[in-house]
């Protein structure tokens, strides 16, 4: 096919210039009225930014009888892999364009700026059409320019660490070999290495003091050109070596002691936020001494690196005291969860606690039973597996429960950690058929909005807003939600309708105190304890 496309293109322009009856030359191209360019020859715009052609052009029909309607233009051709455009304004020809001789001659010109041409690889030639539409066109003469003085500098962006006062090499280039070309440097902050006819070494004098941006200045015949920078910046503090030693897990209060590993002897100063758990006793650089001040919680004990150039980073320990704290891991932070009557494992019917990290717990214990002294709990709630902060649990009684959990680390076991839990009949009938047909659905969904209402601020004093955070459950569109502030009396004090998962009421009038907000789900109710300030 590519062949075939071939012989039918050339066909074509064979056809189209086999049978255009006129031919075209140019005798002289004059430039810059100025040099006169003849046979085809190169045509040098040397340096110059505008350039003005001037061509003496020569047309020949084959007989008098051949059709004498045409036009002729100036095509530019920016590259041999480009076609030509026309520059500058077309001659029409007509019966009286042509002598005796069946000739007609002329001047036609043009304007081309530099930037329309390359250094080299581009050319200019006349094309001729007739009234069929067939075309000639002249030789191409050739175009050339003197390229302006182009300079390049490598690096252009330079980045030293702290300390660094290793060489510098910086090498440049005269893109175009511009003569009479000479070079300055601007720096400070470096001192000179050695020199090469296209490179510079320096090095920084100083290991602590950033060097200022390195500056080539090219010089042409005098003239000063656009400068050439190598921006310098320092380079960001890291060091992996640098690290805190000591006990992160402690038993009791007490003082205790820390070193860090600085074998580049940076200086170190030392802090801890959390006050009011441990303080700082005295402080020798590479070593602290802390004093802790609580039998149960965590701090972090901090060291500020610093190098020589004013840089620093810090490096933490996450310190904790006692024995495992625990809390719930729910959105509300309310120590109370709502399962799904079921009697296989649900991940509905499960509880996540949350714990620190920095207390280095060992193991976890969940219980369901009765305590003794503690009121016989009659809600049947066996675990079903559990692992480590986590657990499932058999929901087969609609009932009310507890649920304890504790953990263990070198100091022993926490407290007893407890969650409420509510067993509720999630299914819905959507029979009829052979027997009744239940599936979990719209209660589901009902537990889904409880797990992820907020509310805040709590306390307040002026607006309290209510949100549903999970913005993409769907269901919520047909889910009716509402709530409504009670007082400890049982008075009602607002209400509210939830729309779009947000609603927003105010509290402003009423007494300081504990107030009860109640959520009404589709018949369910969750409540929520506020307090006004």
């Amino acid at each position: 096919m590519k062949t075939l496309y071939k012989i039918l293109l050339f066909t074509i322009l064979f056809y189209n210039f086999s049978y255009s009856q006129v031919s075209t030359s140019i005798i002289d191209v004059f430039v810059n009225s100025q040099a006169t360019v003849a046979s085809c020859n190169t045509i040098d715009f040397s340096g110059n930014t505008n350039n003005s052609l001037d061509f003496f052009y020569r047309l020949q029909k084959s007989s008098a009888g051949y059709c004498p309607d045409g036009n002729l233009k100036i095509m530019l051709k920016y590259s041999s892999s480009t076609y030509g455009s026309q520059r500058g304004s077309t001659i029409f020809f007509t019966s009286t364009s042509w002598d005796s001789n069946n000739r007609a001659e002329g001047y036609i010109s043009c304007n081309i700026s530099a930037s329309e041409v390359q250094v080299s690889g581009s050319s200019i030639y006349l094309e001729y059409t007739d009234c069929s539409g067939n075309l000639t066109q002249s030789c191409e003469y050739p175009i050339i320019k003197t390229p302006p003085p182009t300079f390049t500098l490598s690096p252009t962006t330079l980045s030293i660490p702290c300390g660094s006062v290793a060489p510098v090499t910086f090498s440049y280039s005269n893109v175009y070999n511009t003569p009479g070309v000479t070079y300055n440097y601007s720096y400070s902050g470096w001192t000179f290495v050695s020199q090469t006819s296209n490179s510079i070494t320096l090095k920084p004098t100083s290991g602590s003091v950033l060097p200022s941006n390195f500056s080539l200045v090219p010089i042409v015949n005098g003239v000063t050109q656009p400068y050439k920078v190598c921006t310098v910046t320092r380079a960001p503090f890291t060091d992996n070596s640098i690290n805190i030693i000591g006990n992160s897990s402690l038993c009791s209060t007490g003082q205790y002691t820390y070193n860090i590993v600085n074998p580049n002897n940076y200086n170190v100063s030392w802090s801890i936020p959390q006050s009011n758990v441990a303080n700082i006793v005295s402080v020798a650089n590479n070593q602290v001494v802390v004093n802790v001040l609580q039998s149960n919680g965590s701090f972090d004990l901090n060291a500020t690196v610093n190098n020589a150039c004013n840089q620093s980073i810090i490096k933490s320990l996450d310190c904790f005291v006692g024995a495992p704290v625990l809390s719930f891991s729910n959105s509300s932070q309310s120590s109370s969860v709502t399962f799904c009557k079921s009697e296989t494992q649900r991940e509905d019917n499960s509880i996540t606690i949350n714990y620190p990290v920095s207390s280095n717990i060992t193991n976890f214990e969940w219980f369901t039973g009765n305590f003794v002294g503690e009121p016989i709990q009659n809600c049947n709630l066996p675990i079903i597996s559990s692992f480590n902060n986590k657990a499932y649990f058999k929901a087969s009684d609609l009932c009310s429960g507890t649920v304890r959990v504790r953990a263990k680390n070198q100091c022993g076991w926490g407290e007893w950690y407890l969650i409420d839990v509510n067993i509720i009949d999630c299914k819905i009938k959507i029979g009829p058929g052979y027997g009744d047909i239940y599936e979990f659905k719209t209660s589901d969904t009902i537990l889904e909005i409880k797990k992820n209402i907020t509310i805040y601020p709590n306390p307040s004093n002026n607006i309290v807003n209510i949100e549903i955070r999970d913005k993409s459950n769907q269901l919520l569109k047909n889910t009716p939600v509402t709530g409504e502030l009670f007082d400890l009396m049982g008075y009602s004090k607002a209400k509210v309708e939830i729309i779009n998962n947000k609603a927003t009421f105010s509290v402003q009038g009423l007494n300081k105190g504990i107030y009860v907000l109640k959520i009404y789900i589709n018949g369910q109710v969750e409540s929520h304890q506020i307090a006004l300030e």
